[in-house]
């Protein structure tokens, strides 16, 4: 018995005859079909409320069986080329496919080390979470050495398949002598173990350099990602220099000509509140003024606390959404290219096995929000922790575990954006609900954007009634 897929959805679009976007989010591919056939298809998937005409699979009463009617009310012809692109499925098939997305999630075949290997920064943000840090604290050869050790060690006992390594901070670039000895270092053990290394880099952006990129770029650099929290008049007041004075137009210009170089992608990142989300268009004006438009893609995510009770009992979630709407809407209406939907919604590090971040201190953690808090670390690359259980203290293994179980209720939920979402950020979830494992289901804020995401995906512009 086939049956129309749980993960399709059903966007109006601007065009000619066929104006309706037929799209998959568990292979994410789509097709364009007339108003006819969209009319029929709507009639066994849900309408969500929301400017933009857009249906999708919501798990109800009869809805399973609503899915299984799709393929006897097509023709056979055309049920076929559906199949083709998995939007008619075996449904034993697909849960296949979502078990074996699922299981991706939490054991990925590649070890992911985002170090920050200095604590140093030349800006003096209000919102850093980060701050109160010992500025410090930086890594020595010694600590490269044993870093990279450990992490051979860890891919051999696990049989990993690939190495993925984020430079960070604090600044990395104001220490860049360390963080080239872990690029070289990571690049022969990648050789030595026959297995492929990518390497990306979060920086501030006052020290970009493209003679820093080109040397990273011969150990593996694949990705550079730049904040720019608004135009200048927000930016400057959000992130100056620690010295005093703005920093946008230095980042801008270090940006111009970063992009003069091939063979990496260039993120800028936009952290996300009620102060910025208005601002976003001037921004991207500024970049599109600068020949940047078609160089950089836009990464909208919330403004996340330190970690700490007070943050905790003082996060606005349902505002945090609402402000990431608002700039989504105006990243589309710009034409930026931009993850398929924004927020800190992807599978989140704290569930995947193989995920650390590494500390000033060689501290091992699963969250970088946690960095500043010792109780939260799960190891150490200094006491040669072989990470074999996540800490000695079984109630952070326990919260730890037990945070993966987010994506049983995911399942249960049936819920068409499982593939995307991935669970979402667990520290989120410990802000909302002081749980690592509690459901943080942004559904609300996928639903306001989807139709604009999904079309804008494809070069397409969903259609407002």
């Amino acid at each position: 018995m086939l049956r129309l897929s749980r993960f399709t959805f059903l966007v109006a679009v601007n065009g000619g005859s066929e104006n309706w976007l037929l799209y998959n989010a568990l292979t994410d591919l789509g097709v364009l079909i007339d108003s006819s056939l969209a009319r029929s298809l709507a009639g066994f998937l849900t309408r969500r409320s929301g400017k933009r005409p857009f249906w999708r699979y919501e798990k109800s009463a009869g809805s399973a069986d609503r899915l299984e009617r799709v393929a006897d009310a097509l023709p056979a012809s055309l049920a076929a080329e559906l199949q083709v692109l998995a939007i008619i499925v075996d449904p034993f098939k697909e849960e296949l496919c979502i078990d074996s997305i699922v299981q991706n999630f939490l054991q990925p075949s590649c070890l992911k080390l985002t170090i920050a290997y200095s604590a140093r920064c030349q800006m003096a943000c209000g919102y850093c979470f980060q701050s109160g840090r010992d500025v410090s604290r930086r890594h020595d050869q010694g600590m490269v050495d044993r870093t990279i050790s450990w992490a051979e060690q860890y891919i051999k006992d696990r049989g990993l398949q690939a190495l993925h390594l984020g430079l960070f901070g604090g600044e990395p670039l104001m220490d860049f002598q360390i963080g080239l000895a872990y690029a070289s270092g990571f690049k022969r053990l990648s050789e030595r173990l026959s297995i492929p290394l990518e390497i990306s880099l979060t920086t501030n952006g006052l020290n970009l350099s493209n003679e820093i990129l080109t040397q990273l770029l011969n150990y593996g650099l694949t990705y550079v990602r730049v904040t720019l929290d608004g135009p200048p008049s927000i930016h400057d007041l959000r992130r100056p220099a620690s010295s005093g004075g703005g920093t946008f137009d230095r980042i801008l210009a270090n940006l111009k000509k970063a992009k003069e170089l091939e063979g990496f992608g260039i993120g800028v990142a936009v952290n996300v509140d009620e102060t910025t989300s208005h601002s976003i268009g001037a921004l991207l004006e500024i970049l599109r003024e600068a020949e940047l438009n078609d160089d950089v893609e836009i990464i909208l995510e919330p403004v996340m606390p330190k970690f700490s009770k007070y943050a905790r009992e003082n996060f606005d979630f349902a505002g945090t959404l609402r402000s990431l709407a608002d700039a989504f809407h105006q990243v589309v209406e710009k034409q930026f290219a931009s993850p398929l939907l924004p927020g800190m919604c992807g599978s989140c590090n704290v569930i995947q096995k193989n995920c650390f971040v590494v500390d000033w201190n060689g501290d091992l953690f699963r969250c970088s929000f946690t960095m500043l808090e010792n109780s939260m670390s799960c190891g150490s690359i200094s006491g040669g922790s072989s990470v074999g259980a996540l800490t000695a203290d079984d109630k952070l293994n326990h919260n730890f575990d037990r945070a993966s179980d987010v994506l049983n209720w995911c399942q249960k939920k049936q819920c068409p954006y499982l593939s995307i979402c991935g669970g979402g950020c667990r520290f989120q979830s410990w802000l909302t609900d002081g749980d690592w494992a509690a459901p943080n289901c942004p559904e609300k804020l996928f639903d306001e954007i989807a139709a604009d995401a999904f079309a804008h995906s494809f070069g397409l512009k969903s259609r407002r009634r």
